[in-house]
């Protein structure tokens, strides 16, 4: 295998990067930085979608740091930092649709996909806690 050297994981951030098939996946938690075919298509969805699918049942996960959820944060969503995502996948049902959200959607995009590769039902919310607070609850708070 072809080690991609220098280059971080963007989920676990260790430098465990190898070419497999004109793709990078890590080789401590298994995320494609590239697009695989069993990807699904759009994974980003408004925060009006995405308040929907919570009324409806699905869970709200926050992949921001502890501070940035201490500073604010949507009620009802469960805080697993995207570096901490990988040790505790196992706290995830399958059966229930997640949404991922950080503060612009950019992490959150990131653990979406992570979590759809490893079989799981996820969105990413687009805009983050900054598009729901100027949207859908102006309450939380903006930073």
């Amino acid at each position: 295998m072809d080690y991609i050297y220098s280059a971080h994981c963007e989920i676990c951030k260790r430098e465990t990067l190898e070419k497999i098939n004109d793709n990078a996946v890590c080789s401590n938690c298994g995320y494609f930085t590239f697009p695989t075919q069993n990807e699904k298509g759009d994974i980003e969805i408004s925060p009006k979608v995405a308040q929907k699918l919570i009324e409806r049942g699905a869970m709200l996960l926050d992949v921001r740091d502890k501070d940035e959820y201490e500073t604010t944060n949507i009620n009802s969503s469960v805080l697993i930092p995207l570096k901490e995502l990988i040790y505790k996948i196992q706290e995830l049902s399958r059966d229930t649709q997640i949404i991922t959200h950080c503060h612009h959607g950019v992490r959150s995009h990131k653990a979406a996909r992570f979590l759809n590769q490893k079989g799981y039902n996820a969105k990413s919310m687009k805009g983050g806690i900054e598009a729901w607070s100027l949207t859908v609850d102006p309450k939380v708070a903006r930073y």
